[in-house]
């Protein structure tokens, strides 16, 4: 997958970015072979799982707000329509089985055998699946990149309606128009986010 990203993606600084590098360093300490060996399986962005983990998390695996859990914040509903969507479009491959298989058990069969994204399984994933750092990094991921090829303009990623989905919902109504016009009108939070990653000085812009 190729990742054609510009960044900055806005002029506007990120306020904390001086934080940056040793909240990353820390990360990369902890998760940063799960990370690698997640990205190479998904053929991912190193730099993105980085990114979403520092603004959902910092880092904390034990991380709960609300329904989402974790080091990138994804709830258990999301998880199994990820898991089920990623079968559908293309078909899981052995590898990404193996890891599902190794903390889901005899849980995955059902997600494996759903023919609809919302035909989710009385038994699928757990809030405690989504406190183990492998596991919450690899369904995030998938979902991040559904989201990017639910997005993208032809090869360009638009990385603010990723944000976007992510961060409000999935099927929150995106606005049309530029990166400036998504960020113009994502309220303080999902702009936070957005500045976060693709501001001067943000994530990203450090990490790439």
């Amino acid at each position: 997958m190729a990742f054609n990203i510009k960044v900055p993606g806005i002029s506007n600084d990120y306020e904390n970015s001086s934080e940056v590098p040793g909240v990353i360093a820390t990360i990369k300490n902890k998760y940063g072979g799960i990370i690698s060996n997640i990205a190479a399986l998904l053929n991912f962005e190193e730099a993105i799982i980085y990114g979403f983990i520092y603004v959902e998390s910092k880092g904390k695996e034990n991380a709960v707000s609300g329904k989402s859990i974790g080091l990138m914040q994804i709830n258990p509903q999301t998880a199994n329509t990820a898991i089920i969507r990623e079968n559908l479009n293309r078909g899981l491959t052995p590898d990404e089985i193996n890891y599902l298989q190794t903390y889901l058990g005899s849980r995955l069969k059902p997600l494996l055998a759903a023919k609809f994204t919302w035909q989710l399984p009385i038994n699928g994933v757990t809030k405690n699946d989504l406190l183990e750092p492998e596991f919450n990094i690899l369904v995030a991921s998938m979902y991040l990149k559904q989201l990017i090829f639910k997005t993208k303009e032809g090869n360009k990623i638009r990385l603010d309606r990723v944000i976007w989905l992510y961060n409000k919902g999935e099927f929150s109504k995106l606005p049309k128009g530029d990166i400036a016009n998504v960020y113009a009108n994502a309220g303080d939070i999902t702009g936070k986010y957005i500045r976060t990653l693709l501001g001067e000085n943000g994530v990203l812009t450090q990490l790439t």
